[in-house]
């Protein structure tokens, strides 16, 4: 029985439907078949009460033979009140009885389909949705069926789960303390280099390190990471080609990514706000903290983050870092 109510549980929803449905109308035949005698059976008992002895036995020599008889009907005018009364409803049941439990089975099909089939996920889906409208995100969602409603939840709750972990790296964005490295143009062409050979594999991308033999003082874990998001951005938007252009000074260093792209749509408030999505179709992997938390760096770090879209086409994103003491 626990296997049986697994697998219903697992059904997708159009075929769960369909069951449910087919069950009902099976016993609806069933149940509608049932009425039918009982009413011809009750109808026979009122009608031989009506009947004269020599018919009677004429319907049983019938019967006796092989063959179907019926009791003739009487008249309305022959049969008492009560009994006429009784017979109509027998024949009310006998002619509608399929009907009504058809659309009676159905209603209680499709009732029992949504509370054994949404009712509990729609429930969580609209809690969770509501919670996570006031910033509440100290919860799951638990309904792992293999439906269709289990597939969506499950991907809610990822949602809920990245949200809540974009969340932690907001509250520790504002306490994280700057770093004051000491940055070659060299070294930091290194870097950059084997950040390349990680992220770089399927688009072109072109380095060029430009600057004076100077030291700049800044955060190297930081600076990284910043050109970490803005080439994973430019990985998800240019077509084959991108270009990356430091420049190193003893006072500023600054990183440009550009591709070939379709640029920017929207404002660049806009998109470095958090959790912004240029593309509906990015994955839940990609919630728009990455230049949110780039911005957040770079003013952190007395420079900015610029964002411009270029003549010939693409997107621009350059970080600019101020020497720190």
């Amino acid at each position: 029985m626990d296997k049986v109510k697994k697998w219903i549980r697992n059904l997708s929803v159009r075929k769960t439907i369909i069951l449910y449905l087919s069950v009902s109308l099976l016993v609806c035949f069933l149940l509608s078949a049932f009425i039918g005698n009982a009413a011809s059976d009750i109808q026979e008992y009122i009608w031989e009460k009506y009947t004269d002895e020599e018919d009677f036995e004429t319907v049983l020599e019938i019967e006796n033979k092989g063959y179907l008889a019926q009791i003739p009907r009487p008249a309305a005018s022959e049969m008492s009140r009560l009994d006429h009364t009784i017979s109509e409803i027998c024949d009310f049941q006998q002619t509608y009885a399929v009907l009504i439990l058809s659309v009676a089975g159905s209603c209680v099909a499709v009732f029992l389909f949504y509370r054994n089939k949404l009712k509990r996920p729609l429930g969580e889906l609209g809690l969770a949705s509501g919670r996570i409208a006031e910033n509440d995100l100290d919860f799951r969602i638990t309904y792992e069926n293999g439906d269709e409603i289990g597939h969506l939840c499950r991907e809610f709750e990822k949602m809920r789960s990245q949200l809540e972990e974009n969340n932690r790296k907001m509250n520790s964005l504002e306490q994280r303390e700057l770093r004051a490295d000491e940055i070659t143009k060299e070294q930091l062409g290194t870097d950059i280099r084997a950040e390349l050979d990680i992220l770089g594999k399927e688009k072109r991308i072109c380095l060029s390190v430009q600057g004076e033999e100077e030291i700049f003082r800044g955060d190297r874990e930081v600076i990284l990471e910043v050109l970490e998001n803005l080439l994973s951005n430019a990985l998800r938007y240019a077509r084959d080609k991108i270009d990356v252009t430091v420049s190193l000074s003893a006072q500023e260093l600054s990183l440009s990514v550009r591709d070939d792209g379709i640029g920017f749509q929207e404002e660049g408030e806009k998109i470095t706000s958090a959790f912004h999505q240029q593309n509906i179709k990015d994955s839940l992997t990609h919630t728009g903290m990455g230049m949110y938390i780039s911005r957040l760096y770079c003013e952190k770090h007395g420079g900015r983050l610029i964002l411009e879209n270029e003549e010939s086409g693409g997107a621009s994103v350059t970080a600019v870092f101020r020497r720190i003491a």
